[in-house]
């Protein structure tokens, strides 16, 4: 299959409007599978996932307790006991997971770099101009999000509290729940954010919300784990912050037991490893997201970031899947999944050049010269600027891209 031909099937869920002005961008046909069936080694990867699960979630009870007599007398006042323990476990998670993928991002070792999504070079190595603009982007970042995590979540923490009580939450110190309630009252939590998160992420691709608002979180084309993060307040709130504390509201109503701090602690971690793994640029197969069924993938949402369009959800797939707001990845993930395997099964007697393990992604040029004037642009300048219109019909999309080929077709002749 030539390479016009495979770029053309890819790009006809993509309106061209949109699709104009999408900077290049080629990605990776996935090397693991995160499903039971992988490659050989995706066994150990498999094991490395179900230990970090177990670790996390399984602790003997008498640990538990321990733990939890040792701190939880510190701040002897509950409510800000509760305020300085989310953004410890918040913080903590979100510093660290950052701080090892800025080493994984810098030393571009070949063991990580098999998993990397985009081939393309990070945006900090394609020239200075873009250097010094990405660069710039991730301190504003930094600022912003500091500033959603230490002046608004206090705020929102602070007058919710009544409301957590009334909910059934606490942090009594003789009712540390065992490590399966946490797990229950954890996949709750879950559940109630994936639906939200879907929802609300989905309204903010509105074209009246998207410019003003969720544009601030598209400025990352090339994704990384501090973009995870990067959020206008207003989505900060709606999108992000009530999702996430929704779940740990209801747990005393769908399970007649309130969800302790602990648990809530738990499920902060949780969900920020998961956001930044989701935006790290990375596949992971040791991802102990994927052991989740019907679990979502960082393919998934960087294919998102990169043309704007579909996969709104965040743990899982279904509600994608239910809206056919996934239909046009499918298509992008079906073709790049069968010219790997074309690929693979073809035998050139001539001998060529190695070919760079990479295939076009729906966002690329045509062209080698496209490709380096596009290159030329900035991370904030790429496919953020392009306000995304609402979900249309795919059939619609490729009809008018069809007659938009034809007339074009009819004024060259």
């Amino acid at each position: 299959m030539s390479s016009s031909t495979a770029l053309s099937a890819s790009i006809a869920p993509i309106t061209s409007g949109v699709a104009s002005k999408l900077s290049p961008t080629t990605h990776r046909v996935p090397r693991h599978e995160h499903s039971v069936l992988r490659p050989p080694d995706g066994l150990i990867y498999t094991i490395i996932s179900i230990a970090i699960f177990l670790v996390f979630f399984y602790q003997p009870h008498s640990w538990r307790v321990a733990l939890w007599k040792s701190i939880r007398p510190v701040i002897p006042d509950e409510r800000l006991f509760l305020l300085v323990g989310l953004l410890l476990s918040h913080g903590l998670v979100f510093i660290i997971a950052n701080l090892v993928m800025t080493a994984i991002y810098y030393v571009e070792h070949p063991f990580f770099e098999q998993f990397k999504i985009q081939s393309k070079p990070w945006p900090w190595k394609r020239g200075k101009a873009e250097r010094d603009a990405y660069f710039a982007l991730i301190r504003k970042s930094i600022l912003l999000v500091f500033f959603n995590q230490y002046v608004i979540t206090p705020i929102l923490l602070w007058t919710s509290y009544a409301g957590q009580k009334k909910a059934g939450m606490n942090g009594d110190i003789d009712n540390v729940p065992y490590w399966y309630t946490t797990l229950i009252h954890i996949t709750i939590c879950m559940v109630i954010e994936d639906t939200l998160f879907y929802w609300a992420h989905r309204a903010l691709h509105h074209p009246a919300i998207y410019g003003p608002v969720h544009k601030v979180h598209h400025s990352y084309k090339t994704s990384i784990g501090l973009a995870s993060e990067y959020a206008h307040p207003i989505e900060f709130i709606f999108s992000n912050a009530v999702p996430f504390s929704t779940g740990p509201l209801l747990c005393g109503v769908l399970t007649g037991t309130g969800m302790h701090y602990l648990s809530f602690f738990m499920w902060s971690m949780l969900r920020t490893g998961e956001t930044v793994d989701g935006h790290s640029g990375f596949e992971f197969p040791w991802s102990p997201y994927r052991l989740l069924p019907f679990s979502g993938s960082s393919t998934a949402h960087d294919f998102h970031h990169s043309v704007n369009i579909g996969n709104y959800a965040s743990f899982f797939t279904w509600w994608d899947h239910w809206m056919g707001t996934d239909q046009a990845f499918k298509r992008w993930e079906a073709k790049m999944s069968n010219q790997q395997t074309e690929k693979s099964t073809s035998k050139d007697p001539t001998p060529t050049a190695a070919p760079a393990p990479t295939t076009a992604h729906p966002s690329a040029s045509t062209s080698a010269t496209t490709t380096d004037a596009a290159d030329s642009t900035t991370e904030p300048e790429s496919d953020a600027d392009a306000t995304p219109k609402n979900e249309v019909a795919d059939e619609g999309i490729a009809r008018r891209t069809r007659s938009s080929k034809k007339k074009k077709s009819r004024r060259v002749e």
